[in-house]
């Protein structure tokens, strides 16, 4: 079978990141972004592709959507994550062929910017705490309260037990912080898991509607009631994933985003209630 592709109107925003990163005096040449991209250029410039090559020309677009996120809401702090970028570019070349440990890493940062940029995009203001890590995990100022985010993704753990350890990492760092008031989220993402099973199952193709339906309900099956305990200064918990499939009508290759809060105090907390408005707002459509 082969399927016809509607990757082009993609090209120029992927060709524009990578003279950003480039810009920043990063090596883009033969890392997983260019090789992503070199994948994608020749199945645009085809006019179609072969079956054997739909499941790595779906993920691989999505890895690109991933840094032209990131590309359109962080440019401005270009400076700070500059070292992040660097560490996003490395790694497996295929999220269909990554693993748990160094491996993963690279998309381990990528996701940490993704959230940061989403974050942006809802309109808050974003920094990163350079002396930790490399900084890449984020900081939103709200009213004048700092709130940490500690993100993790998941390639085969518990995302129960992965949240755990984010819930912890925010006491120790709210603790670190005594004498300002301070807060956390965790934030989670469920594409490596997807990226799994599709590697099992073949490419992904279905309505949109369908898929959209399928992935809502598999994150709503996480509970949260086990992680009260770390509140405060625990929030809520950020459920994230990107399912890239093909329309099943007619072959469309649509990437489905979102990313979603879960307040886990009560609504009367400021905070909480101002992140639920604005999850909940047309503006925080994704």
């Amino acid at each position: 079978m082969r399927v016809q592709v509607d990757a082009a109107t993609k090209l120029r925003e992927i060709e524009e990141t990578q003279g950003w990163l480039r810009g920043l005096g990063l090596k883009v040449d033969n890392t997983r972004y260019d090789l992503a991209k070199k994948l994608l250029r020749k199945g645009v410039d085809e006019g179609e592709i072969d079956e054997d090559q739909m499941l790595k020309f779906q993920w691989a677009l999505q890895d690109i959507d991933d840094f032209l996120q990131v590309h359109a809401f962080l440019e401005e702090k270009s400076s700070p994550i500059r070292k992040v970028l660097e560490k996003t570019l490395k790694g497996a070349v295929a999220v269909l062929s990554e693993s748990p440990g160094k491996p993963a890493a690279a998309r381990n940062y990528m996701f940490e910017l993704v959230i940061a940029s989403r974050l942006v995009e809802m309109g808050y203001d974003v920094r990163f705490d350079l002396s930790v890590d490399l900084g890449a995990d984020c900081i939103v100022n709200l009213n004048g309260v700092d709130i940490y985010v500690e993100c993790k993704r998941s390639l085969g753990d518990a995302p129960d037990e992965l949240l755990h350890e984010a819930f912890k990492q925010i006491q120790t760092r709210c603790k670190a912080n005594a004498g300002a008031p301070s807060f956390g989220i965790a934030a989670v993402c469920y594409t490596p898991l997807i990226a799994r099973e599709s590697n099992k199952m073949g490419p992904l193709i279905g309505r949109a509607d369908d898929v959209s339906k399928n992935m809502t309900e598999t994150t709503q099956k996480l509970r949260f009631g086990g992680f009260s305990k770390y509140c405060p200064p625990g929030l809520g918990v950020i459920t994230h994933f990107t399912v890239p499939f093909w329309e099943s009508e007619d072959m469309h290759l649509t990437l489905l985003r979102k990313t979603n809060f879960h307040g886990l105090v009560s609504e009367d907390h400021p905070t909480v209630a101002e992140l639920g408005r604005n999850w909940r707002s047309p503006r925080a459509a994704y």
